[in-house]
């Protein structure tokens, strides 16, 4: 019963070794992996559901409240964090920025909210979205927010202004 949909398999981003795919699937992320073929099994991709993101409510007249998913992806090139966008869509702007760490035992992964902030924009699905990469050293991740790109360390502590009017960061 939710007014918005989102779609399946969207939002790829390959791991820096190329053996990884993480992409989303109804504003959850999910995440491909090379099985090589050991031991006489065929060679082909492992799929699973690495994080459950996605928050829907029943519609309104008015629209919907909260139709949270995923809409961009982004992997650090060391290989240990996912960065992700976790936005409002069909209704008002509302942008969240998550980590998603890789913990010490190589399955499981950990997730951080960096920034979550409420933006009064248009209904412009584009200028709701934040769209997020990672600095070539794993550090800082750009982002653009309501045409105003930034950079956050990935603690989240700091957050430095780079340029306005601008949108779509790439290191």
């Amino acid at each position: 019963g939710t007014s918005f949909n989102f779609t399946n398999n969207e939002n790829p981003a390959w791991s820096e070794d190329g053996e990884s795919l993480v992409f989303t699937r109804n504003g959850d992320i999910w995440i491909a992996e090379y099985a090589c073929g050991d031991s006489g099994i065929e060679p082909g991709w492992d799929i699973g559901r690495i994080a459950a993101v996605a928050e829907y409510d029943s519609s309104t007249h008015r629209a919907s409240l909260a139709n949270l998913g995923v809409t961009h992806l982004s992997w650090s090139p060391d290989g240990k964090y996912i960065s992700y966008c976790k936005n409002r869509l069909g209704g008002s702007g509302s942008d969240e920025l998550h980590v998603l760490k890789l913990q010490d035992d190589g399955f499981s992964w950990v997730d951080t909210e960096l920034i979550n902030e409420r933006m009064c924009v248009s209904n412009n699905e584009s200028a709701q979205q934040t769209f997020d990469c990672f600095s070539p050293d794993s550090k800082w991740i750009a982002f653009t927010s309501v045409d105003t790109i930034y950079a956050v360390s990935l603690d989240g502590k700091k957050i430095v202004k780079i340029l306005s009017n601008a949108e779509q960061a790439v290191w």
